[in-house]
């Protein structure tokens, strides 16, 4: 158990004090974890979306996501060959 302190925009400090870590601790930060990874796909997914959207037609709508998917392998392909290595 530790205290911390923070330091407020006015320059002023705020204590905060200790308390034991609990089980629902572990169960807040796995919350918080599948949170951001779920924040971090829509994010990339409403990314590809827009591209796919801003195209003319939709033969050119089908091109760019064969594209995103050849980039999208690409990628897992670097990084588990850089993975099979270390």
């Amino acid at each position: 158990m530790t205290a911390s302190t923070d330091q407020t925009a006015t320059g002023g400090v705020v204590d905060h004090p200790a308390r034991p870590a609990t089980a629902g601790d572990d169960q807040g930060a796995l919350h918080l974890e599948a949170a951001r990874i779920q924040a971090r796909r829509q994010l990339v997914m409403d990314s590809i979306r827009a591209d796919l959207s801003e195209q003319p037609s939709d033969v050119s709508v089908r091109g760019a996501a064969r594209r995103w998917a050849q980039d999208i392998y690409a990628a897992a392909d670097e990084i588990s060959s850089r993975m099979r290595k270390t």
